[in-house]
């Protein structure tokens, strides 16, 4: 399992902690260090890459990817591309769980938060088609409220599957 963006490391420790064998993509390397201060249990595994040029962290070749409230931080013109580094890690058949905010209470207007990061609001049905024409399928969907409480904030998480036999046409690019 590849936590994309795993931030403060809290999800990969679970997933480690739940007995996966798990490891990290983080590209900012305060992130990363704070990460491994709180998680020591994280040596080793959390690496330097980002999207949209993920490359093959760790090898590759991972059974499932977890893509949580990473995308609303990317430009669309960029979206296909980490799209395709997300297909390009997985195993066929691996499953990729992304998570992103339907909605947000949080932001002052436009798309930039106080700190000037990047908060794309992507409708689930775009990323959801976006990645069935790489390959994927939609295995699930669900909303929830967020779980850090913040006014306004619900969240979709889409749970897709990497199908074999990936279109020629998308395989070329």
């Amino acid at each position: 399992m590849l936590d994309v963006g795993a931030g403060s490391g809290r999800d990969l420790a679970e997933l480690l902690a739940l007995g996966y064998d798990a490891w990290g993509a983080e590209p900012v390397a305060e992130m990363a260090s704070a990460a491994r201060a709180v998680h020591p249990q994280l040596a080793g595994r959390l690496g330097d890459a980002s999207l949209p040029a993920l490359g093959q962290p760790f090898g590759g070749g991972f059974d499932g990817v977890l893509c949580s409230a990473v995308l609303m931080h990317l430009p669309e013109a960029d979206l296909f591309d980490a799209a395709f580094s997300i297909r390009n890690v997985l195993r066929p058949h691996g499953r990729l769980l992304l998570s992103l905010p339907l909605a947000r209470g949080d932001l002052a207007g436009g798309e930039r938060g106080v700190d000037g990061r990047l908060f794309k609001s992507y409708a689930p049905e775009y990323l959801q088609r976006l990645f069935e024409r790489i390959g994927f399928q939609l295995v699930g969907r669900w909303d929830s409220d967020d779980a850090l409480a913040r006014a306004g904030t619900r969240w979709y998480t889409l749970l897709l599957e990497s199908r074999p036999g990936m279109p020629d046409a998308v395989a070329r690019f």
